[in-house]
Order: C-alpha cells, then sequence, then structure tokens
C-alpha cells in the first residue's frame, strides 16, 4: 500500500478551475470537470472487488443526505498564452437540504417524482450554483447560475456495470447535454464530455479534515462545449482518490490540463489540486423517494459521483476572459 500526504501547496490556489483560459469563456468546462469524474466512478461502485475476493475496493458508497455539510478547498496555477501565469485558491462547500418541487424555470418533466436532494453551491461564500438530485445525488438539474443542464435533454452510454472490479480495470463514460440560459431558459448550446477511467491503486491519504483509507482512480478527460457559436474544449489527465469506507472525495490532482478556444487558437495550461477540508454528516437516514418505477436514471451512480467531483471544483471560479496585466 502506497502512502501519500497530501499538503495544501502555500501558494497553490484552492479552486476547482483549472478551466480559466485566456479569451476563453470557461466557465462551462469548469462547471463540469469534478463532478463529472465522482459521478462516472460512483456508478460503478457496487462492485468494486479487490484481489481478496472478501475485501472490498470500495466498501459503500455514501449517498449525501439533507443536513449533510462539505467543504473542498482548490487550487489552480494557470499560464496564459502571453507568458503570465496566475494563482487562485478558494474554499468550495456543498450543503444539502431536501425539497418537494423543481422550480417550474427549469421546465423539468418530473419523470423522477419529489421529494429532491437539493444542493447549494458556494465559493468562499459566495452562491455558486445549485443542483437537484435523485436520491442517489444524481443530477436532474444542475445550474451554475449562468447556464442549466436538464436531465430530459441528455444523454449517455458507458462500461457496462460489471460484477467484479479489480486494480487495473478500465471503464469509459460518454455524455451529451443540452446547455440553456440560467436568466430565460433559452437553448443557447451543448456540451459533450468523454472520461475514461482506470481503477489505479489503493493508498492512505492524509487531509485536513483527516487521514483515510482511499482508492486511487486515473482519468483522462475532454470536455466540449459549443454555447452561441463560440466552441471551447478541455482536455485533463489526473488521479482522483475516494475513501475506502465510503467513496467520499478525499482529493483530486491534475498536473496538466488544457482550455482552448478553438475558433481563436487561444490556450491556457493548468494544475489543479482539490482537496478535503472538513465534512458534517447529518445521519439521517434516506428520506429522498427511491422512485424504484423510473426507468430513466439521468446517469450511473458512480459515474455521477466522479463527474459531481469534478464539475464541482470545475466551477469554483469566477470567468476570466483575458490573462492578467
Amino acid at each position: 500500500m502506497t502512502v501519500a500526504t497530501v499538503r495544501p501547496a502555500p501558494t497553490a490556489t484552492t479552486t476547482a478551475n483549472a478551466l480559466e483560459a485566456v479569451a476563453c469563456s470557461p466557465q462551462i468546462a469548469r462547471h463540469v470537470l469534478i463532478p463529472l469524474l465522482v459521478l462516472c466512478l460512483l456508478s460503478l461502485n457496487s462492485c468494486f472487488q479487490y484481489h481478496d475476493p472478501e475485501k472490498k475496493l470500495l466498501s459503500d458508497i455514501y449517498y449525501e443526505q439533507p443536513g449533510d455539510v462539505f467543504s473542498w478547498s482548490s487550487s489552480v496555477v494557470l499560464a496564459y498564452a502571453n507568458g503570465s501565469t496566475e494563482s487562485i485558491a478558494t474554499v468550495n462547500t456543498n450543503q444539502y437540504s431536501q425539497v418537494d418541487v423543481i422550480p417550474a424555470t427549469y421546465a423539468y418533466s418530473n419523470s423522477v417524482n419529489g421529494p429532491y436532494l437539493f444542493t447549494a453551491k458556494s465559493k468562499d461564500g459566495v452562491d455558486a450554483g445549485v443542483i437537484y438530485a435523485n436520491h442517489l445525488n444524481v443530477p436532474i438539474i444542475e445550474d451554475d447560475l449562468t447556464h442549466f443542464t436538464n436531465s430530459d435533454h441528455l444523454s449517455y452510454e458507458g462500461t457496462a456495470k460489471p460484477r467484479e472490479v479489480s486494480l487495473g480495470d478500465t471503464f469509459r463514460y460518454d455524455e451529451n447535454a443540452v446547455l440553456f440560459a440560467t436568466q430565460n431558459g433559452r437553448d443557447v448550446g451543448q456540451r459533450s464530455t468523454a472520461l475514461s477511467m482506470m481503477i489505479a491503486d489503493t493508498e492512505s491519504v492524509m487531509t485536513p479534515a483527516g487521514t483515510f483509507n482511499a482508492v486511487r482512480i486515473a482519468f483522462d478527460l475532454t470536455i466540449t462545449t459549443s454555447v452561441n457559436g463560440v466552441d471551447e474544449t478541455d482536455s485533463s489527465s489526473g488521479d482522483m482518490w475516494l475513501e475506502r469506507d465510503n467513496g467520499v472525495l478525499l482529493r483530486m490532482l491534475i498536473p496538466n490540463g488544457t482550455t482552448t478556444l478553438t475558433a481563436q487558437g487561444l490556450s491556457t495550461t493548468y494544475t489543479l489540486e482539490w482537496l478535503l477540508q472538513s465534512y458534517s454528516r447529518s445521519g439521517n437516514a434516506a428520506t429522498i423517494s427511491e422512485n424504484p418505477g423510473d426507468a430513466r436514471q439521468p446517469r450511473p451512480v458512480l459515474a455521477t459521483k466522479v463527474l459531481d467531483s469534478a464539475r464541482a471544483a470545475a466551477k469554483s471560479l469566477a470567468p476570466k476572459t483575458q490573462a492578467p496585466g
């Protein structure tokens, strides 16, 4: 077992936005990165079996409940095309509650009935978005306060859920979603996501929230967005550590990522780290209905966990349209 000690870099920035490009419109790609990864992993969860048939790589997956609060620091270092660099640090918090309905402004079909798990996201104490999800915290509506997605207008495919998962196993997840403007609900573009993952190792990870046994997942992620005719591509490779006891996201590290504004050919490279700072679990039993009759789940559970984490980190920065100075 490898031991990985995680220490926040002094100048590293806590933010999930390594997707900030020079003259790019990075907000869309950012919105998909961290949650995106945790999403995909979660969908494969229940079968994470190790070499030892008696020991699972992931003992269980924790589904967030009303009353829970999780906080992560995120740090990003951006390198712009003009040679300048920038470091940004933020603290990103998710607070969970229960709601009975999804606002009519989202024009959701209600194919999954309430109540719903509601996530209020904040960055350094400022509102950063909301999510309405099913009982497994699989997003139905995701709104970054600029654009939102609706599971009625989302399609995905990926590796079939296996009976057992071992170290070295690989998986894929692909998703296409329509993007709507938060202000008026207008269809403004689309986002496609291609994610591949490998179950890499088991490690001990030290975070400000404590030291945990973790499973490390290596991933490659490409997110392409087109909004009002402007195309942007974000490509990244990295690792994610999930707690083995229940699958909580402990750390995500992207040592090299690139965001490109396609038409202009402008690119920004970045490094990003996402690290668990604190958490508080309500301890309440699940209260969100399972809707067992609903055959149209927005995403597989493990995929949702991975993608959620990627997206959360990606959303944590405010939009940037030019390099500093």
